[in-house]
């Protein structure tokens, strides 16, 4: 019967390891078929995305009866035709819950095409000149034609008005005042060219204004009743004219959009981030293989099953990313590398565990081991630790879920959790029924971390001076920048941004070219990759004595270009800083700015504009995010974790009085604050600014530190608990400095585990993610550290309170309440 089950049983692990295998693999069998299993985002694969924001007050009179979603449908549609019509291709177009339409074009397309038509809108109007000089509505750019500044109206007409077959490019002619030129020819629909002509008729002898978006392309004066015929005289080529004409038949948006971003990378660059995407994700995968295998080479059974976990969690990831349609972009390859150092988290909290437990029993000891395993993942044991550190971390992460930019980081840390918990559950039972096949090495190699006391509790008054010192650091660099110390980057500032790569004397000549054509625009360059060689192997060791950075003039560099607005002013055209995102909003400014730089003969690799509104709602969000992140951790400290243990547990880990929780929870928060200290003493020491990925790893930063300081907290829970039973008890800080050296092992390969990918990003070059490997790898150190220190202090100074008021409020010296348990008459529970 016994040999029947435990057949069975084999089975069933076997079905088990089977599934989790073909699931894996299913991205490999996509690519056999000439398959792509995981869609790549904009800077992966190339393309131009571009982010409207609508007006919804300049809707055309036929949309008054539509309710915004249907405007913003139709505006969708008319979009889609246009680009649709033009480029040959389908464009992915997407209307967010915020009322942004978001529109993204393959890469394979012409860049300036792409930005002539995305960036502009197509809408015409016409309107009358008023007497005297204006500036444009609402941004303070004038209206301009021909050297003079006008005064419009508002609009009379617009496009939809006009008979889609009636709009034909007429070939040039010199019939017109504006010289040779073709010109687009319209007549106005049945249903409004009585009204045209009774418009004209009132407005005898005063000028008129035609526009395409805000450009002014014709004014004239109004010598007779026009019957709902007109022609656009710009000047223009045939294909211009064509053009125009195409755009014009494609319909006119039903309502104004104006650009809050625009994004441009080539499919070359997308590719090489790929590459060392690939490559971090190879390095990281060889070297978390290489760390199993020392942690536990020494017992063969948990070598094995380390293998399994970490195998199961790669294939898990790369089988839910496929099966769900996850969009794979930049940040969402650090979310990659970053959860699979996070998820060794969860199997070596369990190993480390059972080989304490399996300490002096031989490295191939396994009478216990079934029991063994099925108690470590109980609530009571590590389960508890690994339910609420996973819980933590996705009750922050899930808060960038609503950030376009880091949804895709957020989007790829939830599938790593899902894959962990998912491995979690494989290797629980793999530990109960694999075979000892595997040799053991007759030593531990972590032997000596793990045995010897080091009583690490002791160097928490070193970490306290530490964290003070830094501190005061940061405070004295703050005070001697000022607040530029700790600088905002393009992510959370209006302005543009441009990777190029050319000589460095051509892209010099580029940026001088850019200050002369926008006055009163901030232009300025840095390198970003002066030292080694780049991947085409280009000396980045070149001299120049007319340069003080020491580049050469005459080598290929990357460069960063920045464009921001001056205090008080902005884009010649612009609206000031608020509106420095005309670099995005129009497409010809865009494109004369590639234009500048190819013909320095320097390649732009990408383009990143926003503007002012955009940039302070990413800010303001960011900031909100950080301190909700804060709130919900302590409502579930303070308020929830005990309640689930004792939910989903038939024997719950013994209750904790409120006072305690209150106690450890402060010190939660505190280590938390502490580890932001050093996380921006670095970004002030090496000038690494605040962006999004950044916001991305200070989110991860909490949910490890956060993680670790459960893990400290339930070590301390369990032996404070079991200490009642010792005679003489020890104190408190005895159970604590115990706990804090069993789990020393548990922090430094955990820790290590997340250094991985860090390391990983910085030794391949990946230049897009190197400020977030950083931060990260600041951050998990200093995050270690808190948890034992500060968490640990305020745990030892809470159970030594709570035992001196037992103590004193005790009626017997015999009779003495338990100093951790359910305890109602005190609401400890």
């Amino acid at each position: 019967m016994n040999s029947s089950k435990r057949l069975r049983s084999t089975l069933s692990i076997a079905a088990l390891n089977i599934a989790a295998l073909l699931f894996g693999l299913l991205p490999l069998l996509a690519l056999a078929r000439g398959e792509n299993p995981f869609r790549l985002g904009l800077d992966l694969a190339g393309g131009t995305r571009v982010t409207y924001r609508p007006d919804l007050e300049t809707r055309l009179e036929w949309t008054r009866e539509l309710s915004d979603q249907e405007l913003l449908a139709a505006t969708k549609d008319v979009l889609a035709s246009r680009l649709g019509r033009a480029l040959n291709t389908v464009p992915d177009i997407v209307v967010r819950s915020d009322q942004r339409i978001v529109v993204s074009v393959p890469g394979e397309q012409d860049r300036r095409e792409v930005l002539d038509l995305v960036g502009r809108t197509y809408r015409l109007t016409f309107r009358l000149v008023e007497p005297g000089e204006g500036g444009r509505e609402g941004t303070g750019r004038p209206f301009t034609h021909r050297g003079r500044v006008l005064a419009l109206t508002p609009p009379a007409f617009s496009g939809e008005m006009l008979e889609e077959s009636s709009i034909r490019a007429v070939p040039g002619s010199s019939l017109t005042d504006l010289g040779a030129g073709a010109s687009v020819s319209f007549r106005f629909g049945s249903a409004w060219e009585e009204d045209f002509a009774d418009f004209t008729a009132r407005n005898l002898g005063r000028e008129m204004a035609i526009l395409i978006d805000d450009d002014v392309e014709w004014v004239g004066t109004i010598e007779s009743v026009i019957r709902g015929t007109g022609s656009l005289q710009g000047g223009y080529s045939l294909e211009e004219a064509t053009e125009i004409a195409t755009m014009l038949r494609a319909g006119t948006l039903p309502v104004s959009l104006s650009v809050e971003s625009l994004e441009t990378v080539t499919p070359s660059l997308g590719r090489e981030v790929q590459e060392l995407g690939l490559e971090a994700l190879a390095i990281t995968g060889v070297l978390l293989v290489l760390l199993v295998t020392v942690a536990y080479a020494h017992r063969g059974w948990l070598l094995l099953n380390g293998w399994l976990a970490l195998g199961s969690l790669l294939l898990l990831m790369a089988g839910l990313a496929a099966v769900f349609g996850l969009t794979l972009d930049m940040v969402g390859i650090a979310a990659v590398i970053l959860s699979v150092g996070m998820g060794m988290d969860a199997f070596i909290l369990v190993f480390e565990s059972l080989s304490s437990r399996l300490s002096g029993q031989g490295p191939t000891a396994v009478s216990r081991q079934q029991g063994l395993s099925r108690h470590v993942y109980s609530l009571g044991s590590e389960g508890g630790a690994l339910l609420h550190g996973n819980v933590t971390t996705l009750l922050v992460i899930l808060l960038l879920l609503g950030n376009e930019r880091l949804h895709s980081f957020a989007v790829f840390v939830t599938a790593g959790i899902a894959a962990s918990v998912l491995s979690i559950l494989l290797t629980r039972q793999n530990l109960r029924w694999t075979p000892q096949t595997l040799p053991s090495l007759p030593f531990d190699p972590l032997g000596l971390l793990r045995r010897f006391r080091w009583r690490l509790f002791r160097a928490r008054f070193v970490y306290g001076i530490a964290t003070i010192v830094t501190a005061l650091s940061l405070c004295g660099v703050l005070a001697t920048r000022g607040p530029g110390a700790l600088r905002l980057g393009d992510d959370f500032t209006p302005g543009a941004q441009l990777v190029v790569e050319g000589e460095a004397a051509a892209v010099d000549r580029a940026v001088r070219g850019l200050r002369e054509m926008l006055p009163g625009v901030s232009v300025r360059s840095q390198i970003l990759d002066r030292h080694g060689l780049d991947r085409h192997g280009l000396n980045r060791h070149g001299a120049d004595e007319g340069r003080s950075d020491g580049v050469s003039p005459t080598t290929a560099h990357r460069h960063l270009v920045h464009l921001s607005a001056a205090l008080g002013e902005g884009l010649p055209g612009g609206g000031g800083s608020a509106a420095l995102g005309t670099l995005g909003a129009l497409g010809l400014e865009a494109s004369s700015v590639l234009t500048r730089f190819d013909a320095e003969a320097v390649r732009v690799e990408s383009l990143h504009s926003i503007d002012g509104k955009v940039s302070a709602k990413r800010l303001g969000s960011s900031l909100w995010v950080l301190a909700l992140s804060f709130l919900l951790l302590a409502i579930y400290f303070a308020f929830l974790q005990e309640r689930i243990e004792r939910l989903l547990s038939s024997s719950p880990p013994p209750g904790v009085a409120r006072a305690v929780r209150v106690r450890v929870l402060a010190g939660i928060l505190v280590a938390l604050a502490a580890d932001l200290v050093f996380v921006f003493a670095t970004m002030a020491l090496l000038e690494i600014p605040i962006e999004l990925p950044i916001v991305g790893a200070l989110l991860s930063i909490v949910g490890y530190s956060v993680n670790d300081s459960v893990v400290l907290w339930s070590h301390i829970r369990r032996r404070w608990t079991s200490s009642r039973s010792e005679r003489p008890r020890p104190s408190a800080r005895d159970v604590v400095t115990l706990a804090v050296d069993e789990i020393v092992s548990r922090a430094v390969l955990t820790s290590l585990s997340t250094l991985v990918p860090a390391l990983a990003i910085l030794l391949v070059g990946l230049d897009p993610l190197r400020d977030f490997a950083i931060v990260l790898a600041v951050g998990t150190v200093a995050g270690t550290f808190s948890s034992l220190f500060v968490v640990g202090s305020f745990a030892c100074r809470a159970l030594e309170t709570t035992t001196s008021r037992r103590v004193v409020v005790s009626p017997s010296p015999t009779r003495r309440a338990p100093l951790l348990g359910p305890d109602d008459s005190e609401a400890e529970t």
